[in-house]
């Protein structure tokens, strides 16, 4: 009976990972089956894979007349002091603009409660430069030669976050227009504008938005621990139970 549970188990806990594609990359429409939200206030797509590693992530953005411009996705970080996120293509990230060209693209990272992390918008020449966008534990930053503005935070092992990727110049501003990152400083990682007063959401010109597909590279994030979906919760107690039976029924 040992077996039988064990099995039933496997099954029960398998029906909420066998979408994942596997090898560390997630999809948005593929693996997560739709749009993966704005977050971190309207919602963003937890990457589901049983706590394995996530080294990249792909998707898809609107054109500026459309209603999709930011997609969030919710990590566990693993390895705070080799975290490193990129659209960066030396680093295995791409930003493409519907032309096939490499585009500006912004990331972003929060906590739980929606306070910013870290932001870049143009990464610096030791992490790729030009116009893509790179995170990065802060000490690995400025070792690099970057400016560190407004204090940006450091990530920690076991906790989770949620990624943000969008294009030049979204931001997320408050009533009085401050960007919750001050993005005056392009190439430095961002910290919480000390000005932000509370979101009002993402701002979301859609001025250089031409319709993007993208390509995020990640080094010591991983995704979710798979959580039993009710039928698999059911199938479990059944076994359970069909133990208990067996044990009952031969004493």
């Amino acid at each position: 009976m040992k077996k039988a549970f064990a099995l039933t188990s496997a099954l029960a806990l398998g029906l909420t990972t066998a979408a994942f594609a596997g090898a560390g990359s997630w999809d948005e429409a593929v693996d997560g089956g739709a749009d993966a939200g704005d977050g971190p206030f309207t919602g963003f797509q937890s990457i589901m894979n049983g706590g394995g590693p996530v080294t990249t992530i792909s998707g898809s953005m609107d054109w500026f007349n459309l209603g999709d411009h930011v997609d969030a996705y919710k990590i566990t970080i693993k390895d705070a002091a080799n975290f490193l996120v990129t659209t960066n293509p030396a680093g295995g990230g791409s930003f493409l603009g519907q032309d096939g060209f490499e585009d500006d693209s912004r990331l972003f990272l929060f906590d739980l409660a929606g306070n910013l992390v870290m932001a870049n918008d143009d990464s610096i020449a030791a992490f790729g430069g030009s116009l893509e966008s790179t995170l990065a534990n802060p000490a690995t930053w400025t070792a690099n030669g970057g400016a560190l503005n407004n204090a940006p935070g450091t990530v920690v092992n076991g906790q989770d976050y949620v990624l943000a990727v969008s294009y030049f110049e979204n931001n997320i501003t408050d009533g009085g227009g401050n960007g919750q990152a001050d993005f005056t400083d392009f190439d430095g990682l961002q910290g919480q504008n000390p000005l932000f007063a509370g979101a009002a959401g993402w701002d979301d010109p859609g001025d250089f938005d031409d319709g993007w597909t993208y390509t995020i590279a990640l080094t010591g994030a991983s995704g979710m621990s798979a959580i039993p979906t009710p039928g698999a919760l059911a199938l479990l107690g059944l076994a359970g139970l069909a133990g208990t039976r067996r044990r009952r029924n031969s004493n």
